[in-house]
């Protein structure tokens, strides 16, 4: 059965583990219309198990310090 998306537009900027447990138990990230995820590297993670989030056709990575990442999103949305 189809859920329909919660929120227009979810930023997730955690670790992997704790990402898996937000998908799964807090809020429905992926249910979102929109998935921004900031994940300092490109590597599978501690755990070492990719997360289907990451792939998903409604979400978009960054790559960087999640901190840095998020004070360039907030400037290139005052400049809109």
């Amino acid at each position: 059965h189809l859920r329909k998306p919660r929120t227009t537009m979810t930023l997730v900027t955690t670790l992997e583990q704790q990402i898996k447990e937000l998908e799964e138990r807090v809020i429905d990230v992926d249910y979102s219309s929109n998935v921004l995820v900031i994940k300092r590297g490109r590597g599978k993670g501690f755990a070492g198990i990719e997360n289907e989030l990451f792939y998903a056709d409604n979400t978009r990575m960054l790559y960087g310090d999640a901190q840095s990442m998020c004070n360039e999103l907030v400037q290139s949305v005052k400049q809109l």
